[in-house]
């Protein structure tokens, strides 16, 4: 069992990984500093990174489909599926992290994920991907067909929660692998490990 305030440390540096590229320096430099007259001074940074995230929230006995497209120039961005019942993704693209959280009855085929895939409070619910790090918390019967060159935590209470060998090809899987930096783990990865079936 780990304690839930090591797993929010691994959380904080699973999202943080990746946007710090910057030297203190040139960060330093990005900063600016405003005020009018009697009001608190304000800092505002400008940062070179893309924020982008996809939501899909409160859905219900839809089916989505996101194409794979060319990654060469596109830059990652961050998926959350929330409040979702009996609905199926097939979301063939690269992402930063993932949240998947309160769906019941739900299929999720994600392309690649260059973070961490977080699955909270979900029932029933389907998850295929090829993921950096695994963290299902608080769910019922999860089937997850992961492929991760990182142990998948199981936290908090989950009762029937399933791993499984990834099972899944597409049209552009390998450039995915490449843009989340997933395919040096292929490589690496031992082939007699259960979660290495790519």
């Amino acid at each position: 069992s780990i304690p839930l305030g090591e797993v929010e440390r691994i959380i904080r540096i699973e999202l943080t990984q990746g946007y710090e590229k910057d030297s203190p320096e040139a960060a330093m430099s990005k900063l600016s500093i405003s005020s009018d007259e009697g009001e608190e001074l304000s800092i505002k940074g400008s940062r070179d990174y893309y924020q982008k995230e996809l939501n899909y929230t409160n859905l219900r006995g839809t089916t989505i489909l996101l194409k794979p497209e060319s990654t060469e120039t596109q830059r990652l961005h961050d998926l959350v599926i929330s409040n979702c019942h009996d609905a199926h993704f097939y979301l063939l693209q690269p992402f930063e992290h993932v949240t998947i959280s309160f769906c019941t009855g739900c299929t999720i085929v994600v392309g690649a994920v260059a973070g961490l895939c977080y699955v909270l409070d979900c029932e029933k619910t389907q998850l295929t991907s090829a993921v950096r790090r695994l963290l299902v918390s608080n769910s019922s019967d999860v089937l997850s067909h992961i492929f991760t060159p990182s142990p998948s935590l199981l936290v908090g209470d989950n009762r029937n929660c399933q791993l499984a060998p990834y099972n899944t090809y597409y049209e552009g899987l390998r450039d995915d692998l490449l843009a989340t930096g997933l395919a040096a783990a292929i490589l690496h990865e031992a082939p007699s490990s259960p979660n290495s079936a790519v």
